[in-house]
């Protein structure tokens, strides 16, 4: 009796033919291979992650530093006294532009780098880590708000206050980045300089 869809032919027309069935001997993924490839696709991560930081704090730090050096010592003289240097719009808006994409940056560094060495209790660069954590909230915030303060003691404090932390900021970042770039050339240096024992490969050619 035929039942339709159901019945025992329409099931083994349904059925994939065994040229369309996949091979035993067909070459799987394994474990170590996706492993592999998802190291691989983390370390890319990493590196776009790490450029994208150094690039905006290179931008955004040197544009800031300028800036501040046009307004407070880089004024000019003018027809009726000195008046501000005619670069110093042109470089704030640069600094204004070139912000987000540090803050950005550093978002993925906190969700990434920094909350990954926290977990493994890692103690290379952990304090200039912390006290660069520390400082982006007081050094973001007050750059935010020098730009809408109206009065001008808050406008005075808010400057000061993301002045001197971004200065702090810019030196603890020089100094765990260079700590960070030292470490791998220190450990090619040790290796480099010592050689093995009789019977073995030598290392300081």
């Amino acid at each position: 009796m035929n039942r339709g869809p159901w019945s025992r032919a329409a099931r083994r027309q349904s059925w994939p033919s065994k040229s369309q069935r996949p091979s035993a001997s067909a070459p799987k993924l394994g474990s170590s291979e996706v492993r592999h490839r998802a190291h691989g696709l983390g370390r890319v991560v990493r590196a776009f992650e790490r450029w994208n930081l150094h690039a905006g704090a290179l931008l955004a730090g040197v544009s800031g530093l300028i800036y501040g050096w046009l307004r407070y010592y880089g004024r000019v003289a003018g027809e009726f006294g000195p008046e501000p240097h005619p670069l110093q719009g042109l470089v704030q808006h640069l600094h204004v532009l070139t912000a987000p994409l540090l803050l950005f940056a550093l978002g993925m560094t906190l969700r990434g780098h920094f909350a990954s060495k926290l977990r493994q209790g890692h103690r290379d660069g952990r304090r200039s880590g912390l006290a660069l954590a520390l400082l982006i909230l007081p050094m973001v915030a007050a750059g935010y708000l020098v730009q809408v303060a109206v009065g001008p003691v808050w406008r005075w404090v808010f400057a000061w206050v993301h002045g001197l932390t971004s200065l702090a900021f810019l030196a603890f970042y020089l100094g765990h980045a260079l700590r960070a770039w030292q470490r791998p050339h220190a450990g090619i240096g040790r290796l480099g300089s010592r050689s093995l024992r009789p019977g073995g490969l030598r290392l300081d050619s």
